[in-house]
């Protein structure tokens, strides 16, 4: 239960972090913790290694990429995403910019996957602007 209250705790605060002023980062080493029904929700050490995504706000508009889900801003550097499907299978993302320190909380819930279902906390490093936009 005490994760479920960082977990949330996390989200309100991404949704409150501003206005929606914009940028574009780089972010990279993504490492953190998981847990999946399928290992009974124990939570292990988790990362995404090797891979870069870009996170962008501008005004109300945010983005994801490599990313299909539904993005907006949620902040002057934070992005919510959205993937529900008509089965009722859900996943949500956050990404919220901490750009003084040069780092990422990246967040992610999923539900109705069946053994897939848990979630991330994950701390990444935004390794700079995006080039080109």
């Amino acid at each position: 239960m005490h994760h479920h209250k960082i977990v949330l705790a996390l989200l309100v605060g991404t949704a409150a972090s501003g206005a929606h002023a914009g940028g574009c980062w780089r972010i990279a080493e993504l490492k953190g913790q998981s847990a999946r029904a399928l290992d009974g929700f124990a939570i292990s050490g988790d990362g995404y290694s090797n891979k870069e995504f870009r996170v962008a706000v501008d005004g109300k508009t945010g983005a994801v990429s490599p990313s299909n889900m539904s993005c907006m801003a949620a902040g002057a550097t934070s992005v919510l995403c959205v993937d529900r499907t008509a089965e009722g299978k859900l996943t949500i993302e956050t990404w919220a910019i901490d750009e003084q320190r040069g780092k990422v909380i990246h967040t992610k819930a999923i539900s109705g996957y069946g053994p897939h279902d848990g979630g991330n906390l994950f701390i990444g490093k935004v390794v700079g602007p995006c080039s080109g936009g």
